[in-house]
């Protein structure tokens, strides 16, 4: 007898249903109590639960004690010493700078330039670590989005870039010519975009072609209604809604199926 056969004879042993001294609203309470037990028992039993990365935690960790560090970014030119403040130069200057103390402290490795991610979480290179700073407010690119639709179309693409890739977020200030790191965050791609503008999804549009994913703000990151599911949804509502993507029906198809392969296999 199976976990299912077992929870479903269980259910039916029960006789306080329908006790003398019962009464209905009471069994219909007793009743909806088992069942979500149960339900919670089966899941458990029988679907996987999602790998995470073993290092999470010192990640927070690590993380967290950079916050209130600072880097001074300077070129000697001239014999003058030039402190560089351009937003640009600053995140890739911190992408260089804060990769050798990832790396000693938690593993990391560096990953291909100029392609994902930025880092390997370690030796397997099972996961993968996306890094991003900003200063004031989070517009930065997340990816190109015709190349995340091709990526997420891949062989296992959607589980590699909703369940095995993380983004770590540093926010700054320049104070005295000196970048200061001010808070951190970790977060997962489906947390990132908005989901409210007049497309389903944040991206970047210039004379009608769509360019980047967009993060949206820093409060809507920690909104409890962004799922992985609902990330997928709109994914396959921009597929349908870009002009420059071609054999929509096709990628639609492959990564719908790819999400339900996933949410019938693990407890989501």
């Amino acid at each position: 007898m199976d976990v299912y056969d077992e929870l479903v004879h269980d259910l039916c042993s029960r006789h306080v249903y329908s006790a003398d001294n019962v009464t209905p609203s009471q069994a219909l309470f007793t009743l909806k109590m088992d069942l979500m037990c149960y339900i919670t028992i089966f899941i458990t039993h029988v679907m996987e639960v999602l790998p995470s990365y073993p290092k999470n935690e010192d990640v927070i960790k690590v993380c967290n004690s950079l916050i209130d560090k600072e880097i001074e970014a300077s070129a000697s030119f001239n014999g003058k010493i030039i402190p560089i403040v351009n937003v640009n130069a600053v995140g890739d200057i911190l992408e260089e700078v804060l990769f050798p103390t990832l790396r000693d402290a938690l593993g990391f490795r560096e990953g291909p330039k100029n392609a994902p991610p930025d880092f390997f979480g370690d030796e397997t290179d099972d996961f993968k670590i996306e890094l991003k700073t900003f200063l004031n407010s989070p517009g930065f690119d997340l990816a190109n989005f015709a190349s995340y639709i091709s990526q997420l179309c891949a062989e296992n693409g959607v589980f590699d870039k909703l369940f095995k890739t993380k983004y770590i977020v540093f926010e700054y200030a320049m104070e005295n010519q000196s970048i200061v790191i001010k808070n951190f965050h970790y977060l997962n791609i489906w947390q990132f975009p908005c989901f409210t503008a007049s497309r389903p999804l944040s991206v970047q549009v210039k004379r009608g072609v769509w360019h980047n994913i967009r993060s949206g703000t820093v409060k809507g990151w920690s909104d409890k209604s962004k799922t992985p599911a609902l990330f997928i949804d709109k994914i396959i509502e921009s597929i349908i809604m870009c002009p420059q993507i071609v054999n929509k029906d096709d990628k639609c198809t492959n990564i719908r199926k790819q999400w339900t392969d996933i949410s019938s296999k693990y407890a989501l």
